[in-house]
């Protein structure tokens, strides 16, 4: 008896500890992808309060990727103007989103959706 059950005790899968109600709603929300759409909200805010007032209509900024955000501009003309800012773009939206990595900005042109 005392080999059996030792030999259950070697073979056994490790148990389930109790979790947490805060880690549990902390998992269910990133699954369900809430932090993700908030992020997104917040970019968008904060993209628009920097590009100011002329240039908020004309473009959104869509996504991140390998550090870089994507900007979206309605035309070539307002592409090459918002270029010309790009540097000083880049570091008030590094200041403002200082945990999102961003490390440059890139425009193309297509459909604005605001």
């Amino acid at each position: 008896m005392q080999r059996a059950q030792e030999n259950f005790q070697e073979r056994r899968v490790y148990e389930r500890m109790p979790q947490s109600a805060g880690d549990l709603i902390s998992k269910l929300i990133s699954r369900r992808g809430f932090t993700q759409t908030q992020f997104n909200e917040e970019l968008q805010t904060v993209w628009q309060e920097i590009a100011g007032p002329q240039m908020a209509g004309r473009t959104q900024a869509t996504v991140i990727r390998r550090g870089a955000l994507e900007v979206i501009v309605d035309s070539s003309p307002a592409m090459q103007q918002l270029a010309f800012a790009k540097s000083e773009l880049l570091k008030q939206i590094q200041d403002q989103l200082p945990h999102a990595g961003i490390r440059s900005i890139r425009f193309r042109v297509g459909n604005v959706r605001n």
